[in-house]
């Protein structure tokens, strides 16, 4: 991707790490990564923000607790939210 669109018009790039591949029987490494590069054609460039904001329900839902200073978080995983309570996991 440097070799066209140049070294300096690499802008970031987003890794996302799965889960160890169950079942792999190749003799080779697991496809345990996707890559996602971001690059552009010059310095001058249209970004759109890939975000739309949370209503204030959605917020106090999926962020319930509360630390000391009164910032929101959550401790449900991002990989699997539900699956362990409600999923085939939790399951007898």
């Amino acid at each position: 991707m440097d070799e066209i669109f140049g070294l300096n018009n690499f802008r970031g790039d987003i890794t996302r790490i799965k889960c160890n591949p169950k079942n792999f029987k190749r003799k080779t490494y697991g496809n345990i990564k996707d890559l996602i590069l971001f690059y552009t054609k010059t310095n001058n460039y249209v970004w759109n923000e890939p975000r739309v904001p949370l209503s204030k329900d959605d917020i106090e839902r999926l962020y319930a607790k509360k630390d000391d200073k009164g910032q929101r978080y959550t401790t449900v995983p991002l990989h699997a939210p539900g699956e362990t309570k409600n999923g085939a996991t939790g399951k007898k």
